[in-house]
């Protein structure tokens, strides 16, 4: 996960590199997150603006969803779905997830935790791409709220393995409990659950290891679905947020270069700016959550560990 980069000493790794035949010097020089880097290209529109902050993509997104403080936590729903967790300023390992640099500004580092769900938004697509069972993605919220339930239906979107807390390649998608009552709406209800199903994967792991998340806020295409955040607070029991502008990545990006310039004082500014859109509160109690919970585990559990002589055939 560190590539060439040192956690703890934030500078290339020189055992790293030796193993790989990289000298260092070839390197570019590591810098803070909010540095000058430069300014635009005199051919390129607003050119001579100065370029004062670098952010990875979910990193950027932690930072304009103001996940400051220790433990706040954001769930991107793309066509992946990343959930990331501030790790305070000294990096943490938890088991089946991975540890980065979420940013630096100038001598304060912030860690973050990571885990990763390759397909979320992904599965929608393919339905309505591949199987043609939608015609489009906006389809969605109302098929899955036209029945009570999936009525024992499960959706695994393994399509190309299952990540993070998993880490199996080998895993294959699977729809289980199927029966001649099951409809087109209780699949696509199954397939919205995944997500919020996943996303639990990966908070039960962060519990797991020590970190305690509070509440949640959401971003991303999909978190637009009130039924996919309502039953994300439901499984998880977390109060789920749901911020007035969903694009969050570009904007963090802009906060880390306004505080450089000085267009914003620091990060307690922009945490005040931050507003809710909406909140989603469980409605469910824990024996619900539980027995819920407990048919999705048993559905993943029967998809780990698939032979790979299946993925040598394919």
């Amino acid at each position: 996960r560190t590539a060439l980069l040192n956690l703890d000493r934030l500078t290339w790794d020189e055992e790293l590199c030796a193993k790989l035949g990289i000298p260092v010097g070839m390197l570019p020089s590591v810098e803070s997150s909010d540095s000058h880097f430069g300014v635009v290209d005199g051919s390129l529109p607003g050119a001579g603006a100065p370029i004062r902050a670098v952010l990875a993509d979910q990193q950027a997104g932690m930072f304009g969803q103001a996940c400051f403080a220790v433990n706040s936590a954001k769930n991107t729903f793309g066509t992946a779905g990343v959930l990331t967790v501030n790790a305070g300023p000294e990096p943490k390992l938890v088991d089946g997830l991975t540890t980065s640099v979420g940013w630096t500004m100038g001598a304060d580092v912030c860690y973050e935790i990571e885990g990763v769900v390759f397909s979320s938004g992904q599965t929608l697509q393919w339905f309505r791409d591949g199987l043609q069972l939608i015609g489009d993605v906006s389809e969605v919220e109302a098929l899955a709220t036209s029945v009570a339930s999936t009525a024992g239906v499960h959706f695994v979107p393994a399509f190309s393995g299952l990540c993070a807390p998993y880490w199996d390649r080998n895993a294959r998608a699977s729809l289980t409990g199927v029966t001649l009552e099951t409809t087109k709406a209780h699949v696509v209800r199954a397939a919205v659950e995944a997500m919020a199903f996943l996303t639990v994967d990966i908070l039960a792991a962060l519990e797991g290891g020590g970190v305690k998340v509070s509440d949640l806020k959401v971003d991303g295409g999909a978190a637009r679905s009130d039924f996919l955040c309502q039953f994300l607070a439901d499984v998880s029991g977390l109060a789920i947020s749901r911020p007035r502008e969903l694009e969050r990545t570009a904007l963090g990006a802009a906060y880390l270069a306004g505080i450089g310039i000085g267009m914003w004082q620091g990060q307690a500014d922009i945490e005040a700016s931050w507003q809710a859109e909406r909140v989603f509160h469980p409605q469910i109690d824990g024996v619900r959550r539980q027995d819920l919970y407990g048919g999705w585990t048993l559905a993943v559990q029967q998809n780990l560990g698939a032979s790979p002589d299946l993925q040598q055939t394919r």
